[in-house]
């Protein structure tokens, strides 16, 4: 199916908050993390239902090798909050929207399907506090919303905002605005963000 994780299917329209139209992560407030996998295709490759079915089939396997992880009502660590088809001027926009119960197990089940879209090797999320006593925090240069260097210690003292660790290029939107980003990022939308192909990039948003 090319690019796109392992969806196209009409269904759920996507939440409001998380609508993205190219492939990227989400990250809320809480720490909560989702990913979307977004292709634009003129092939036809499923029925809607078979598209369904296959997304769904994806995420059970995934879940059933971490049955423990269920909750009572049968949630498991992957579910599927929408996948969308739509068509026009002979093209097919698809797009699949998953949410995780951590971020170690959105990079495990993107790693396992071997989705190039979601391509991250780290992705961890804490208060600014905890993260900042994290090395290579420290070693980081870091800029504002607007581009301009910021100082160290006017990061370290959001202590309360929510940071982003990351390794690997890729798109990240979060609940809030950004704030701060380490070097190297490019701030696209006021909650959007690029990281570069290389290293570690720290992203802090309220």
């Amino acid at each position: 199916m090319g690019g796109v994780l392992i969806c196209g299917c009409s269904g759920r329209a996507p939440s409001g908050e998380f609508n993205p139209s190219e492939s990227s992560i989400y990250i809320k407030e809480d720490g909560s993390v989702s990913s979307a996998s977004v292709e634009k295709t003129d092939q036809d490759y499923y029925s809607a239902e078979d598209l369904t079915a296959f997304v769904q089939g994806k995420v059970d396997e995934f879940n059933g090798q971490r049955s423990a992880g269920a909750d009572s009502q049968g949630e498991g660590p992957v579910s599927v909050a929408s996948c969308t088809v739509e068509t026009g001027e002979g093209l097919s926009l698809v797009k699949c929207i998953l949410n995780y119960d951590s971020p170690e197990t959105l990079l495990a089940f993107n790693q396992e399907i071997r989705n190039p879209e979601i391509a991250f090797t780290e992705l961890a999320t804490d208060s600014v506090s905890v993260i900042s006593q994290e090395e290579a925090f420290g070693q980081m240069a870091f800029t504002d919303s607007s581009g301009k260097a910021a100082e160290l210690s006017k990061v370290t003292g959001k202590g309360d905002l929510r940071a982003v660790r990351l390794n690997g290029a890729g798109l990240v939107q979060t609940e809030g605005d950004i704030l701060y980003m380490s070097q190297g990022c490019v701030l696209e939308e006021e909650t959007v963000v690029r990281t570069p192909g290389e290293g570690v990039s720290y992203i802090i948003f309220q």
